[in-house]
């Protein structure tokens, strides 16, 4: 589990008990939802346990301990929440898109606000992470431990809120996520995110001499790795993901073809 490499194997599992939760919450809404928050709860109480009984924190050097990424950090019962939180989302913005699109997305007050508070939020959480750093025993443990089982559940509400105006058709957010540089992105990132680590691992275990340290060194190393990376992930999907998408229309599109030419034929 080297790098951020672990965290494929903790993905894996969320998504495949996800579909399952999106099932049951689309076929009974009550019950799924209700089941949906229940895990939320489980999962926040059971990280909030951990975090005080064993005295986790969530920055410093406590927070690199072995017993804290072992039990807490790696595994999917702790990292739960915000992909639950992102499933509630969905469905409520499914259920509720046109009556949300009339308050925020045809108001720029309510826009303002949303995204104010998001931002508000996100802020709020990075200066709690600034101070732990600076002194780890300010917070009490009950404290550092209610920051540790709800961090990542508040900081991912607060990206909603900001974002929230952009789905909504707010055209400024929309202007400057929907830029084409950023879809070119949108388009590699995922297999620059697959690709970097087994790039790091083949460039710094294939090098014949010890490595310099410095600042602008790293930097420069980051970079090029990371410029390899896109490389690497750009000829994935020229041919392979691309290929396969091409594929998926193939396969679907004359069924589609099928069922207008039976309605002319009716009419």
């Amino acid at each position: 589990r080297q790098g951020w490499g672990w965290y494929l194997s903790c993905e894996i599992q969320i998504f495949l008990i996800m579909p399952f939760v999106v099932l049951a919450a689309i076929r009974k809404p009550l019950f799924g939802k209700l089941a949906i928050w229940g895990m939320i709860i489980i999962s926040i109480a059971y990280g909030y346990y951990l975090a005080y009984t064993r005295h986790f924190q969530a920055v410093g050097p406590n927070a690199f301990s072995s017993e804290y990424f072992m039990n807490y950090y790696v595994v999917p019962w702790t990292r739960a929440p915000p992909y639950l939180f992102g499933v509630l989302l969905g469905l409520w913005y499914t259920e509720e898109r046109g009556a949300i699109s009339k308050t925020i997305a045809k108001s720029r007050v309510a826009q303002l606000m949303c995204s104010g508070l998001g931002l508000l939020t996100m802020y709020a959480m990075t200066q709690v992470i600034t101070a732990l750093n600076q002194n780890q025993n300010q917070f009490s443990d009950s404290d550092n431990a209610l920051f540790v089982a709800c961090g990542r559940l508040v900081f991912v509400a607060g990206l909603s809120a900001f974002l929230l105006p952009a789905l909504l058709g707010a055209k400024l957010p929309r202007v400057l996520l929907g830029n084409s540089f950023f879809s070119v992105l949108a388009k590699l990132t995922f297999g620059v995110y697959m690709i970097q680590l087994a790039v790091i691992n083949l460039r710094y275990s294939s090098e014949k001499s010890s490595i310099f340290f410095s600042h602008a060194n790293m930097f420069i190393r980051s970079l090029t790795s990371t410029l390899y990376s896109f490389i690497i992930a750009f000829l994935l999907y020229i041919f392979v993901e691309q290929p396969f998408a091409n594929l998926e229309q193939v396969f679907l599109k004359p069924k589609a073809s099928k069922s207008v030419k039976a309605v002319s034929y009716t009419h």
